[in-house]
């Protein structure tokens, strides 16, 4: 009987470690978006200085 129980633990902490895990990969994901939209902003800054000193 202590081993079933033992066991179950086992599996509740390794459920509760992938949840974990997939919480950490979706903030890593949203990170990413985050910089992705910053680096794009950045890009049209970019562009419209190239572009005011053609006209200059």
């Amino acid at each position: 009987e202590e081993e079933e129980e033992e066991e179950e633990e086992e599996e509740e902490e390794e459920e509760e470690e992938e949840e974990e895990e997939e919480e950490e990969e979706e903030e890593e994901e949203e990170e990413e978006e985050e910089e992705e939209e910053e680096e794009e902003e950045e890009d049209d800054d970019d562009d419209s200085q190239e572009e005011s000193n053609i006209d200059g």
